[in-house]
């Protein structure tokens, strides 16, 4: 497995790799006569980088670092369009409703945010300035882009757990998820992602100073240490909690279904029912095939640097991680029937 700290040589020159900018290490590296300091980024979850722009010339078909920056930005793009109108539907069609549609609305801007970020700078700047990856702006880049990343991760836990307790104390939903508190439990989920990125800058023992993954680190009380495990192990209970949420409000929903079909007599009444149950059945399996789809894509991540194949890892790590917003994105469009139909455009805004 390579070694995080490795710094690649390429034409002679010194080039820092990107698990570093990622966060690997906070150490002073020397880059083309200055000194970078990299600062701590979010978590060892994401800490998939193993190379740099230029390890692509190394790989058959990546002669030149163009298709490896065609394709990133391309999944940008695609994730940008897709999640912007998502967005859109959200936003200025209603398609959620008021409260939950401010959740939809959070997770909107995740996603948006981490396409454009793909789109104008980490796939351009592979080929057109591959030094970019090396600067403190590129840094910053790259972090808003993990920003993002943990943001959507949290919002949908969000999403899931709104979804599973108005199924299941449908009674009390509303004191729970009331406007007032939705938007408190939305800037709790902003709290945390930026709370991942920045504590390291106002808290410099918890700068992260070791050379790999933090599970495969001796456990110790630095700052630095807990610090990434802490997010580590939030991150992925985010995840597992998402996932057992929608488990738990598709069970209720087809219990719920069969006592309401035995009692209810009225065909018309009935047939209500049933488009209602549908509607959050399908919202529910959309919830369940994303839980799925994130761990698998977040083991890839972690793991997919060991790979020795230069375009498989390549493949398996950059190219996944911008392609995942517009995955997610297509998912919210197959199970959920309003996002698929373009009415005339008689904007119903997401306040009323």
């Amino acid at each position: 497995m390579p070694v995080v700290s490795d710094i690649l040589h390429c034409d002679g020159h010194e080039r820092i790799t990107l698990a570093e900018l990622a966060g690997y290490t906070t150490k002073p590296m020397p880059i083309s006569g200055y000194n970078l300091k990299a600062p701590n980024m979010l978590f060892s979850t994401f800490r998939f980088f193993n190379g740099s722009a230029q390890i692509m010339n190394d790989a058959p078909g990546f002669e030149d670092s163009g298709w490896a920056s065609l394709m990133i930005t391309s999944a940008g793009v695609a994730g940008l369009i897709i999640n912007s109108w998502i967005l859109f539907k959200v936003l200025w069609q209603n398609a959620f409703g008021r409260s939950f549609g401010w959740i939809w609305v959070s997770r909107g801007i995740a996603y948006c945010c981490s396409s454009l970020m793909f789109t104008l700078f980490i796939g351009p700047g592979w080929y057109l300035y591959p030094k970019f990856l090396e600067t403190d702006f590129g840094t910053v880049i790259y972090q808003t882009a993990i920003f993002a990343s943990t943001l959507a991760i949290v919002s949908n836990l969000l999403i899931a757990a709104n979804r599973c307790l108005l199924i299941s104390i449908p009674f009390t939903y509303k004191e729970i998820f009331s406007e007032r508190k939705t938007m408190a439990y939305i800037g709790l989920t902003w709290l945390f992602s930026i709370a991942s990125i920045i504590i390291p800058f106002i808290i410099p023992a918890c700068e992260d100073n070791s050379d790999g993954f933090v599970v495969y680190e001796k456990p110790s009380l630095d700052c630095s240490y807990i610090f990434q495990l802490v997010i580590f192990i939030a991150v992925w209970i985010a995840v597992m909690a998402t996932l057992v949420a929608d488990i738990l409000a598709i069970y209720k929903i087809n219990k719920m279904s069969k006592i309401r079909d035995a009692l209810t007599s009225s065909q018309a009444e009935s047939e209500v029912l049933r488009r209602g149950r549908e509607r959050q059945l399908s919202m529910c399996y959309m919830i369940i095939v994303q839980s799925i789809l994130c761990p698998m894509t977040m083991f890839s991540l972690c793991f997919g640097a060991a790979i020795p194949n230069n375009m498989l890892r390549f493949l398996l790590t950059d190219f996944l991680w911008a392609l995942v917003d517009p995955i997610d994105g297509l998912v919210v469009i197959i199970f959920n029937k309003n996002m698929r139909t373009f009415n005339a455009f008689q904007p119903h805004s997401v306040h009323t």
